[in-house]
């Protein structure tokens, strides 16, 4: 399959961390430690990951959880390559597949749409899509940006997107959801992140000589250093469907 540039400096970008996200490892515990408390063993049910990315959050839980059927998707065949190198657990798959493909009447009792929320379109329209997704009762993992403090017009226009495409931190939209569980990355955590993903992706546009990405990674550092570091958060919830 061929990748896109962008699809080859997001692998690359991630290529030295553990999964696709700036949240600190002690904060994937206890969440995944929390919705395996509310699912038992998993026995008989049915999970999805979308937009899995490696795959190692979805292994961790599926360790947790031996009797879930899971099954991870991404759209990016290197994330999928590194999940299925994975150590082999026997209800857990992983596949190379658009969210657009699912089928519409599939119901599940566990989601994972950890920083994915692009599969569906907006963050709003994601949870609504994961609504949809769930049986009653059924529980989302959930993770993506969050403001931390009000974004400035320069970087809204930067990014190309309206203030309301993502909510204040601690002001998720709660209808329909009840909320379990929150973890939040915290600063160092974030710049440990986009450090890392910086170096790797400035590296990747180097070695495939691509000055237009080079551009675009200088202009994000930049945006980031002065505003972004200050305006986004990272928050992962676990939420339960409400019938």
């Amino acid at each position: 399959m061929t990748l896109s540039a962008a699809e080859r400096l997001t692998a690359a970008g991630h290529a030295a961390l553990p999964w696709a996200n700036p949240l600190e490892a002690e904060g994937w515990e206890r969440l995944l430690a929390r919705t395996a408390a509310e699912l038992g063993d998993g026995a008989g049910r049915q999970g999805l990951d979308i937009g899995c990315g490696p795959g190692l959050l979805a292994h961790r839980l599926s360790e947790r959880l031996p009797g879930l059927h899971l099954r991870g998707i991404d759209r990016n065949p290197r994330f999928i390559e590194r999940a299925q190198a994975l150590p082999a657990l026997p209800r857990l798959c992983f596949e190379c597949l658009d969210a657009a493909a699912l089928d519409p009447s599939a119901r599940f009792d566990l989601l994972l749409c950890i920083g994915a929320s692009q599969a569906f379109g907006t963050p709003r329209e994601a949870l609504a899509g994961c609504q949809r997704l769930l049986r009653p009762g059924g529980l989302l993992v959930w993770a993506d940006i969050e403001w931390a403090a009000e974004p400035p017009q320069a970087l809204l226009d930067f990014l190309g997107c309206p203030r309301e495409l993502y909510w204040h931190q601690g002001s998720l939209p709660q209808p329909g959801w009840q909320a379990l569980h929150e973890e939040v990355a915290s600063a160092a955590a974030w710049q440990h992140y986009e450090s890392t993903v910086g170096a790797a992706r400035r590296a990747e546009a180097e070695r495939l000589d691509d000055p237009a990405w080079r551009l675009r990674q200088r202009a994000w550092d930049a945006a980031w250093d002065a505003d972004g570091r200050h305006c986004f958060g990272f928050h992962a919830h676990l939420l339960r469907a409400l019938p």
